[in-house]
């Protein structure tokens, strides 16, 4: 991947975008960095071999007690996980963003948005939201449900989910978002850590070799 000049375009350089930056009150965009994490999508069992040990161990773990369940498109489903998504989000985060972005967000899932809801004991436990555009995807948001065991390994069996629907629907990259440098905080190389034991990649210039 690494090199590979794609034309197909850049979701961060769209209206809609921008218009979620400006909802948000940010002057910067937090998913644009010098070098970010992308994992290759494809074959199955290419992606299950480039993982982390620990994070298939995860996976196994957790497949035995939730189910995942996923919408993409303008479905009922879809906009009833967005819904699970939103409440899962305030539960864990707090009102930590306007609500105009998760109507931006909402707005998205016609067209470029899926949604991924863990179930354990029939209750959504967790939650992620993926941006799909063009020939990838984006890796955008995620919380738990602030009572949830985090040793379940909800978290993975959503990731290893959504990577496996992307990939059946066509797509071809995962973009998780930037690579953290130097300064960054402890928080952000732990997250960085947990991304890259899906066999992420770390590429410079991403968002360049995009255009």
């Amino acid at each position: 991947m690494r090199g590979q000049q794609m034309s197909e375009g850049w979701f961060f350089a769209t209206p809609e975008w921008q218009a979620y930056l400006a909802a948000y009150g940010r002057a910067h965009d937090p998913h644009v960095g010098r070098a970010n994490l992308v994992v290759r999508l494809g074959d199955e069992r290419e992606m299950w071999r480039h993982m982390r040990k620990g994070h298939q161990a995860a996976i196994r773990v957790a497949a035995r007690s939730v189910d995942v369940r996923s919408a993409p498109g303008d479905t009922r489903s879809g906009r009833h996980l967005f819904a699970l998504y939103r409440e899962l989000h305030l539960l864990a985060n707090g009102a930590v963003r306007p609500d105009e972005t998760f109507r931006l967000m909402a707005s998205w899932v016609p067209r470029f948005g899926q949604v991924e809801i863990a179930y354990q004991h029939g209750f959504p436990i967790a939650a992620a939201y993926f941006i799909t555009y063009a020939g990838g995807a984006y890796y955008a948001s995620a919380a738990r449900h602030p009572e949830a065991d985090p040793k379940i390994g909800a978290a993975h069996l959503l990731l290893w989910s959504a990577m496996y629907d992307l990939a059946e629907r066509g797509y071809r990259w995962l973009d998780m978002g930037p690579d953290p440098d130097g300064s960054a905080s402890d928080k952000e190389r732990s997250v960085a850590h947990f991304k890259r034991g899906f066999g992420a990649e770390r590429i410079e210039n991403w968002r360049w070799e995009l255009s």
